[in-house]
């Protein structure tokens, strides 16, 4: 199977998302840009929340960028309330199982999972498996703990959250990497809640669709 024809996972977002590439360069940024005032808003004593806000995106881009990811998402509003939160879709280069493994999803997880343990990453001792029609889900969260300084000079310390979704792909033993990140890590369940919902709706379609 060529990577042309690989089946392609399509993500079924609530909501209102700005969708980006993170190939365009500039006019990525600008989107970003005006994310962020869509976010929080054009008053002026909102600056420095526009501020970090940007940053978080334009951190999330750049990470896209350097992991060459096809698509990045962020979060306009839902029910019409501002969720700062974004949506980094990978399909690594090379991240495929060994061939003694076989392509069922169940196998391909377990050998990934395995693979991640003994290369120490952060949360995988505490991984959660889900599933999706046709397809297995290694769910590994990490709460980073982040300290920001305003334009003032004040630190502001907040926990974020990022769930890293890693889906076997239907007849291969490719993986791929669906990372969901915000800065509400305070409110941890209910977030999380949120990134499985979006997550085990997903669905994987022909590369033509």
């Amino acid at each position: 199977m060529t990577s042309g024809s690989l089946p392609q996972l399509a993500l079924r977002l609530p909501g209102r998302w700005i969708s980006l590439d993170p190939r365009e360069g500039v006019s990525a940024e600008a989107q970003l840009t005006r994310a962020a005032r869509e976010l929080v808003g054009t008053a002026d004593d909102a600056a420095e929340a526009r501020r970090q806000v940007r940053e978080q995106f334009a951190e999330v881009l750049r990470a896209a960028r350097e992991a060459q990811a096809q698509r990045v998402f962020v979060c306009h509003r839902i029910s019409g309330l501002p969720v700062p939160a974004a949506i980094t879709v990978h399909t690594p280069d090379g991240l495929r199982m060994a061939p003694t493994v076989g392509t069922a999803p169940s196998a391909v997880i377990t050998t990934f999972s395995e693979s991640l343990k003994e290369l120490g990453v952060e949360g995988v001792d505490d991984a959660t498996r889900l599933a999706i029609d046709g397809a297995e889900v290694l769910r590994v969260v990490r709460e980073p703990v982040e300290t920001v300084t305003t334009g003032d000079g004040q630190q502001i310390t907040f926990r974020r959250l990022r769930a890293d979704y890693w889906y076997s792909m239907p007849g291969t033993k490719q993986i791929v990497l669906v990372s969901m990140t915000t800065q509400l890590g305070d409110i941890r369940n209910v977030m999380l809640q949120f990134f499985d919902a979006i997550a085990t709706t997903a669905a994987y379609v022909a590369a033509d669709a």
